[in-house]
């Protein structure tokens, strides 16, 4: 059976997320999840670094790695005898799937929206709907409405995540 994340924030998400995107598609490989999503508030910015480490994982987990320690050195002749040993990344079997998204956290609504495009017309409306956001709020912030997500969501998968509710205690 398999399972995948679709929200999972990373460390670019100051103060919510605490690990590293790498650390994040390192573990999910690990436990054979067959997709992730990482999906950092208001940002893509987690995406970029996890798409990478996915690469590098994929390119390492082609090839094999040599142990020295199985090899010794005849100090007579400077040759290197007994056989080389190879050993496997312990990653596992199939790298996850890296699916693109954002948590959008809107400053009318307690509810915050995962959004996961679903082709690049979906990635370039999600793109042009944070370049929106960012561009109306100063540097680090993102002001995002219900209506903004309305209009600009087409080729998107929208999930809802209801914000709890903090009551004043006396």
């Amino acid at each position: 059976m398999s399972h995948a994340e679709l929200c999972t924030t990373s460390n670019f998400t100051f103060l919510k997320g605490a690990s590293h995107p790498e650390e994040l598609v390192t573990r999910a490989a690990e436990l054979g999840l067959s997709a992730i999503a990482i999906t950092d508030h208001n940002s893509l910015a987690g995406v970029v670094r996890a798409y990478a480490a996915l690469k590098e994982m994929k390119r390492t987990a082609s090839e094999s790695i040599s142990i020295r320690s199985s090899q010794q050195m005849d100090h007579s002749s400077r040759q290197v005898t007994g056989g080389t040993s190879l050993m496997r990344p312990d990653i596992g079997t199939q790298l996850p799937k890296l699916i693109v998204g954002a948590r959008l956290v809107l400053q009318d609504s307690h509810v915050h929206w995962v959004a996961l495009p679903k082709d690049r017309k979906g990635y370039e409306a999600l793109s042009q709907l944070l370049t929106l956001g960012k561009r109306r709020a100063e540097k680090g912030e993102c002001h995002l409405w219900h209506r903004d997500v309305l209009e600009r969501a087409k080729g998107m998968t929208l999930i809802a995540l209801p914000q709890a509710h903090h009551r004043p205690t006396a």
